[in-house]
């Protein structure tokens, strides 16, 4: 007797094991975590900007390190959004991976991560060096 079931009970189920649900324990751990990397960056990239000139993580590889890596979660979390599930305007949650990745980018929140990927901290440190070396502005 062959069996004719489908690998998925339901055609909204497939690709149910990929997603991020909001009230999962590792994605609360996520956010509480970014979070507090948004607090770090609310106090750092002022004073490279203001304060420092950049100079400090300019000085001390370490720091220049730790913004590498933070840039990377980021850009890490950019991607997790799209297997993130959400609630809609009825209140049901949203689960389909098609659903959440068209959510996501017409949201426009995806292009507002996109653009904090960018690393001001690289950015600003590339400026200093081609000031320090002399380089003329390109064109």
């Amino acid at each position: 007797m062959t069996s004719s079931t489908p690998p998925y009970p339901h055609p909204s189920l497939k690709g149910i094991k990929y997603v991020l649900f909001p009230h999962g324990r590792y994605v609360q751990y996520w956010d509480n975590f970014f979070l507090c990397v948004l607090i770090y960056y609310c106090f750092a990239i002022p004073y490279t900007v203001g304060i420092s000139g950049g100079y400090w993580m300019y000085a001390n590889i370490g720091w220049f390190i730790v913004n590498v890596f933070l840039n990377v979660v980021y850009m890490v979390d950019t991607i997790m959004q799209f297997f993130r599930a959400y609630y809609d305007e009825n209140g049901v949650i949203v689960y389909e991976l098609r659903r959440i990745a068209k959510h996501y980018v017409f949201s426009g929140q995806f292009f507002l991560n996109l653009l904090a990927c960018f690393p001001p901290m690289q950015l600003i440190l590339y400026m200093l060096d081609r000031k320090r070396r002399g380089c003329p502005r390109s064109r």
